[in-house]
């Protein structure tokens, strides 16, 4: 049985994830909040180390809020989610979902890269 069929057939584990989740993510939110309150981010200092972290916790509260979204929509009510929509890697949010077509990989994961060659011969990723 695949795992997503095993999701669906217990929807009140999945929504029991959901909720802890939310929990979580909003202790994280309110945290996030207090540390933006009690501290002035000034360039340099160790606040500004602070600041780089709020931004990316932020950051990681947005992500976690459109994938409980997006696990809703799929498991619980039977949506399917578009190709654009859809989360590869939190991590690394440009990985794009690949169809090669082929036997042994029909699909892959890719992240796109840009290599250029420098006048001097120098090449630079």
């Amino acid at each position: 049985m695949s795992r997503q069929r095993q999701w669906a057939t217990r929807p009140d584990r999945v929504k029991a994830y959901l909720r802890l989740s939310a929990k979580l993510t909003d202790r994280v939110d309110a945290t996030l909040t207090e540390l933006e309150l009690c501290s002035t981010y000034e360039p340099g200092t160790p606040s500004d180390t602070l600041a780089v972290a709020v931004t990316r916790n932020e950051q990681w509260v947005a992500d976690d809020a459109l994938l409980r979204g997006q696990i809703a929509r799929r498991v619980l009510q039977g949506e399917k989610i578009r190709q654009e929509e859809k989360i590869f890697s939190v991590f690394e949010p440009y990985t794009r979902w690949n169809a090669k077509g082929k036997a042994t990989r029909p699909v892959e994961l890719e992240v796109p890269l840009t290599v250029l060659e420098e006048a001097s011969g120098f090449v630079l990723a």
